[in-house]
């Protein structure tokens, strides 16, 4: 497998795809963009195919505020990974949209048979957040995925990035085969490839742990039998400002009676009753009180690139899905993190800053939606 990856930050999407094109190297067999919700997303399924000369169904774009070529970060602008296969190796798609309207048992079963009929493959989702509505759907798929012995090891992803006002998300699109998807998702499934998955916190600094005793979905109402709006409102007694943003050096850590990790959770919003986090919590659940410094996030994204190159000596591609919470931590060294990952493994990268993160959990194989972390995905053709 060859890969190539160019970018551009023109800010008309026509000069930002013809930009790109005339860079392309040699003939590709399929296409994965990163594109920022700036340009009309009513363009992008015309635009794209026409412009970069590939047939509808050869290519998956998606909204990206941030995303990466190799080692850059390219803010509001266009990143597209071109995949030639030289073997044997392919790439299929599952397509979901307005999900929002679909019945939860429905959608379920479509995507557990198509995971189980391709259960051989590797399958990276890329999804919107659908207003809360997938990662709701994700933790019942997780659930039945576990139930039915399929394995989980081979799933990956993350959540389109747009952008934010008044603590709203506004929709994330996906674009294949000449249309835009609204509230949905897509699975990438890459067959005839090795792929290894790993997965870094970087939340070595830790508190107290409490135990949710009230909380349903997204919401904490109490923690420990007290409302849960004082630990916020503590964090942040006398810090200028009161923003919601410095709560992301201190996510919770949702932990097991043994003590395991599992999954990151991060504030979305909160008020005197209760704490909003980015993906579901449950009651009765135990959360550990992280504390993040970007030297220690750093050093845990170097021991998992460590062993994403032992365990695929020399990777045809690299991907990063890492959380926009985590490029706020970083603060001016978010680079520095693309930089181990390219300098580790020696080949070409990929990714961008998500609004969650898909990857099995940090001591079993159960797959959950995180918060802040960096997903890693090594690549080879076989």
């Amino acid at each position: 497998m060859k890969v190539q990856i160019y970018s551009s930050t023109s800010p008309i999407l026509r000069l930002a795809l013809e930009e790109i094109a005339f860079q392309i190297r040699y003939p590709f067999d399929f296409v994965i963009l990163a594109i920022s919700p700036k340009y009309p997303y009513k363009d992008i399924p015309i635009y794209v195919p026409d412009i970069l000369e590939i047939k509808e169904n050869q290519y998956l774009a998606f909204n990206a505020i941030d995303a990466f070529r190799n080692t850059d970060i390219i803010e509001n602008g266009v990143v597209a990974c071109f995949i030639t296969f030289e073997r044997k190796g392919s790439i299929k798609k599952f397509i979901k949209e307005n999900i929002t309207n679909c019945k939860f048992s429905e959608l379920v079963s479509d995507t557990i048979d198509y995971i189980s009929k391709n259960s051989s493959l590797f399958h990276i989702i890329i999804a919107d957040y659908c207003q809360g509505y997938f990662p709701l759907f994700f933790e019942r798929l997780s659930l039945e995925l576990e139930k039915r012995n399929i394995s989980q090891n081979n799933i990956c992803g993350g959540i389109t990035s747009s952008f934010m006002e008044d603590g709203k998300r506004f929709p994330g699109y996906l674009f294949t085969d000449r249309k835009f998807i609204e509230e949905g998702f897509v699975i990438l499934s890459f067959e005839n490839v090795l792929a290894e998955v790993e997965i870094s916190t970087g939340t070595f600094k830790r508190g107290p742990i409490y135990t949710i005793t009230l909380g349903k979905g997204f919401k904490i109402y109490e923690l420990d039998g007290r409302p849960a709006g004082y630990l916020p409102k503590a964090l942040l007694k006398n810090i200028d400002g009161e923003r919601l943003e410095y709560l992301w050096y201190t996510p919770f850590i949702i932990i097991d009676g043994k003590g395991n990790h599992h999954a990151v959770r991060t504030f979305k919003s909160f008020t005197d009753e209760y704490i909003e986090v980015w993906a579901p919590i449950k009651e009765g659940q135990k959360v550990k009180l992280s504390f993040l410094i970007p030297e220690e996030i750093l050093k845990d994204t170097e021991k998992i690139v460590r062993r994403l190159k032992a365990a695929i000596k020399t990777a045809d591609l690299c991907l990063n899905f890492s959380c926009t919470a985590r490029q706020y931590t970083l603060e001016d060294r978010a680079k520095e993190e693309l930089i181990i990952y390219g300098s580790v493994i020696n080949a070409p990268l990929f990714g961008f800053f998500t609004h969650g993160e898909i990857a099995p959990n940090m001591k079993e194989k159960k797959l959950e939606l995180h918060n802040q972390t960096s997903v890693g995905i090594v690549l080879k053709e076989i």
